[in-house]
């Protein structure tokens, strides 16, 4: 299958940065009730790990018209994405909405302000999901050629012990 190697090469660090700091926000949760008096520094911390998450999501499965790492850029038809967002588990129908919910929050809130919008923060479980997902068929779509790289279901697993390892440091010198 021909695929654009340069999408590939820039995309790959992209949707592993999305997983870890997908990761840093969930992990961190824990933190936010014994935070005590750095309260605040702990809430924007998280939040800031969740609105770089999300950032980071949308140039990969966002916005297709400016970002040059947005996945219909590698080479995928509409019948590859259909199968990559089933794998993830979820329908056309589903993935609209949710596509349409978290690239709304981006362009509403995260990356520009509008001063009407009061939709509810989107969860990116899902989003999570279609990374690894991706990340797994895109290694199928690429060969012959391969990624040297562990999965990144792999990584983000030992990125998670370490962020854990990292937070119980923090909780127990608070």
């Amino acid at each position: 299958m021909s695929y654009n190697i340069d999408v590939f090469s820039r995309q790959m660090p992209v949707i592993r940065d999305f997983l870890y700091y997908y990761v840093s926000y969930k992990e961190l949760h824990s933190l936010s009730s014994k935070a005590g008096t750095y309260q605040s520094f702990v809430d924007y911390t998280i939040n800031a790990h969740y609105l770089q998450s999300l950032n980071y999501w949308c140039m990969v499965f966002g916005s297709d018209t400016s970002n040059p790492t947005h996945w219909k850029h590698i080479g995928l038809n509409n019948d590859d994405r259909n199968e990559i967002i089933n794998k993830a588990k979820m329908n056309s129908t589903a993935w609209k909405e949710y596509w349409q919910k978290v690239t709304k929050f981006r362009n509403s809130y995260s990356a520009h302000r509008d001063l009407n919008y009061l939709e509810p923060v989107p969860h990116l479980d899902k989003a999570y999901d279609l990374a690894l997902v991706y990340d797994e068929w895109i290694r199928d779509f690429i060969s012959p050629d391969v990624l040297e790289d562990p999965l990144l279901i792999d990584l983000v697993a030992e990125y998670r012990v370490m962020t854990k390892e990292f937070i119980k440091k923090i909780e127990n010198a608070l």
